[in-house]
C-alpha cells in the first residue's frame, strides 16, 4: 500500500505545477520607441520598437524553493512566428531560493514580419526540472508588441513638438492668433489621419502646424514690438504735453505775478505822491 501510494504521488508530481520556479514581467530595454497606452491608433498598452532596430529584453527568474530551481529552458513566441530562444538543457542555470537571475534575449524588429498594422500578441515559457521532472511556467503580457515605421517615430516626435510649442504660446495680436487657429486645424487633420494609419500624412500635417506656430511667434515678435513701440511714443508724447503745458502755466503764473508787481509799484508811486503834496503843504507859508 504504501509503494503504491509513492508511485501514485511521484506520477501526479508533474503535473502538479507548484510555483518552483517565479516568472516576473519582462523589462524592455531602451531605446524603444514608445512604451505604455497608445491612445491614437492601437488604444492599448504597447511597447514599440524603431523597424531594424535590435530589441533586448531581461527575463527574470526567481528560485521559489529552498532546493533550488533548475532552469532549463527559455523562449519568447510572438504571434508572427518569431521564436526566440535560450537552451540550457545540458548545463540547466539553478537559481537558488530567493534570487532572481536576469534572463537576456535578443531579436531585430522587423516590420516585414511584424506589420504595424496592429500589435502583436506574446508570451514566454521557462521550463526547469524539479525532483527528476520537467515542467514550466508561462507569463502572458498585459501589453503588446508594436514594430513603428520610421514615419510613425517621425509622426509622434513632431507631435510632441507641437502640444509643448503650443500649450505655452498665447499670442496677443490679430494676426498671430490667426496664424495659431490655422496651426490647430492642421493639428486636427494630423490626428485625423494617425487615427486612419496614414503616418506619412499625418507627419506633413504635423509639420505644416509647427510651421505656422512659428510664424505666428514670429509675427506676435514683430507687431509686439511695434506695439511696444507706438505705447513708449505715446507716452513719450504724452509727457512732452503735459511738460508744454506746465511751462505754459508757469509763465501764465509768472505774468499774473509780474503783473501784480506793476499794480504794488503804482500804488507805491501814488503813495509818494500823497506824502510830498502834504509835505509841500506843511512847507507852504501862511497867509
Amino acid at each position: 500500500m504504501l509503494f503504491s501510494l509513492a508511485f501514485v504521488a511521484l506520477a501526479i508530481m508533474p503535473s502538479i505545477r507548484p510555483a518552483q520556479a517565479y516568472l516576473q514581467a519582462p523589462i524592455w530595454i531602451p531605446p524603444y520607441a514608445f512604451k505604455g497606452y497608445e491612445d491614437t491608433y492601437y488604444y492599448t498598452y504597447i511597447v514599440a520598437y524603431t523597424n531594424g532596430s535590435t530589441v533586448p529584453i531581461k527575463i527574470p527568474v526567481s528560485g521559489s524553493f529552498s532546493d533550488g530551481t533548475n532552469v532549463t529552458f527559455v523562449s519568447m513566441k510572438f504571434d508572427w512566428g518569431l521564436n526566440v530562444t535560450l537552451d540550457y538543457r545540458s548545463n540547466p542555470v539553478r537559481i537558488n531560493y530567493g534570487d532572481t537571475h536576469y534572463f537576456d534575449l535578443s531579436f531585430m524588429a522587423n516590420i516585414n514580419d511584424a506589420s504595424w498594422v496592429w500589435a502583436h500578441t506574446w508570451t514566454i515559457d521557462v521550463e526547469y526540472n524539479y525532483y527528476g521532472f520537467n515542467n514550466s511556467w508561462t507569463y502572458t503580457p498585459g501589453n503588446l508588441f508594436v514594430v513603428f515605421s520610421p514615419d510613425q517615430v517621425d509622426t509622434r516626435t513632431l507631435a510632441g513638438e507641437y502640444n509643448a510649442l503650443v500649450s505655452s504660446y498665447y499670442p496677443n495680436t490679430v494676426e498671430a492668433r490667426l496664424l495659431k487657429q490655422q496651426a490647430y486645424s492642421e493639428a486636427n487633420v494630423a490626428i485625423n489621419s494617425m487615427q486612419k494609419g496614414n503616418f506619412t500624412e499625418s507627419k506633413a500635417h504635423y509639420q505644416q502646424a509647427i510651421s505656422l506656430i512659428q510664424q505666428s511667434m514670429d509675427s506676435e515678435g514683430t507687431r509686439g514690438g511695434a506695439i511696444e513701440d507706438a505705447q513708449l511714443n505715446a507716452t513719450l508724447t504724452e509727457a512732452s504735453a503735459s511738460m508744454k503745458q506746465a511751462d505754459a502755466a508757469m509763465l501764465q503764473a509768472q505774468a499774473v505775478m509780474n503783473q501784480g508787481y506793476g499794480y504794488v509799484l503804482f500804488g507805491l508811486g501814488w503813495i509818494l505822491i500823497g506824502i510830498g503834496v502834504i509835505a509841500y503843504g506843511m512847507r507852504k507859508p501862511k497867509q
